[in-house]
C-alpha cells in the first residue's frame, strides 16, 4: 500500500486487509525500490511463519533457557536510571550466545519515519541514538508484519548485497531481526548481525530470542510513552510560542 494517510488506524487496516507493507506518501524512488527488492527477495532468506507458533521440542539446550532466566532476572532487577546499562547487559549477553558481534534495541512508532537505538551489545556508551528507519527496510518489514527476519547470508540478498558499503564499522556476514511486541503491537525490533555467513539457529534458539526480545516489551514501551510525551510537549511549546508571537 502506498498512502498519504499514514494515522495509525489506516496502517493496521491495511495489515488486516492483507498489506504486504506500508509505504508512505511522498517517498523517495530510492527508498521504494529498496522495498520492492526486499519482497522481489527470495522467501527463504527474508522470513518465515515455519518458526513460529510451534511447540518447543525437547530436550531443551540448557544454554539458551538460562539466557532467558537471565535477561529476566536482570530486567525484573533493574534500578531507575540504569536501564540503558541493564539493556546493554542483556543485549550483551543475546549476542554471546547468538555469535553476533552487534546486537541492538530499537524502538519506533508504527508508520514512523525515524526510531531510536535503546542500547547495542558492542558498545554501552551507544543509546538513545535516532535511526532513519528509511536506510533499514528490513527494521520496517518487522515493524509492519510483526514476523521476523532471517538473512544467513547478506552478499547473496538484493536488499543487503552492498550492507559492506553502508556498515564499515563492523563486518557483517548474516542478520536476523525479530518483533518486539507489546500488547500484541510491535513497538520496535531486536536486530542480531553476525560476522560471517551463518546458518540459521535451532528453532529453540529462534523461539527463545523471540521470547527475549518480548520480554524487554515492557522496559522498551516506557521509553516509547517518554517519547511521545516529550514530543507531545515540545509541540505545545511551539504552538504555545507562536500564539504569544502573534
Amino acid at each position: 500500500v502506498i498512502s498519504r494517510q499514514v494515522q495509525k488506524i489506516n496502517i493496521l487496516n491495511a495489515i488486516k486487509a492483507g498489506a504486504q507493507d506500508f509505504v508512505a506518501e511522498p517517498s523517495e524512488n530510492e527508498v521504494l525500490l529498496k522495498r520492492l527488492l526486499y519482497h522481489l527477495a527470495p522467501q527463504d532468506t527474508v522470513d518465515s511463519d515455519a518458526y513460529e507458533f510451534n511447540p518447543i521440542q525437547a530436550p531443551l539446550d540448557v544454554e539458551p533457557v538460562n539466557l532467558m532466566v537471565e535477561v529476566c532476572e536482570h530486567l525484573s532487577h533493574a534500578e531507575r536510571g540504569t536501564e540503558s546499562v541493564v539493556l546493554h547487559e542483556v543485549l550483551s549477553k543475546v549476542g554471546q550466545l547468538a555469535g553476533s558481534n552487534r546486537t541492538s534495541l530499537v524502538v519506533a512508532e508504527l508508520g514512523a519515519e525515524t526510531g531510536v537505538v535503546l542500547a547495542s551489545s558492542d558498545d554501552p556508551s551507544f543509546n538513545n541514538f535516532p535511526l532513519m528507519l528509511s536506510k533499514y527496510p528490513e527494521i520496517q518489514h518487522v515493524m509492519f508484519s510483526g514476523k521476523f527476519v532471517l538473512i544467513p547470508d547478506v552478499k547473496s540478498h538484493d536488499l543487503t548485497s552492498q550492507i559492506e558499503n553502508q556498515v564499515k564499522s563492523i563486518p557483517i556476514g548474516s542478520l536476523m531481526v525479530f518483533p518486539v511486541r507489546y500488547q500484541n503491537e510491535v513497538i520496535g525490533v531486536l536486530t542480531i548481525r553476525r560476522p560471517r555467513v551463518s546458518e540459521i539457529p535451532s528453532m529453540t534458539q529462534l523461539r527463545i530470542l523471540q521470547a527475549i526480545a518480548n520480554t524487554m516489551a515492557a522496559q522498551s514501551n516506557i521509553q516509547l510513552t517518554l517519547r511521545r510525551i516529550y514530543r507531545d510537549q515540545a509541540k505545545k511549546r511551539q504552538v504555545n510560542c507562536k500564539k504569544s508571537s502573534t
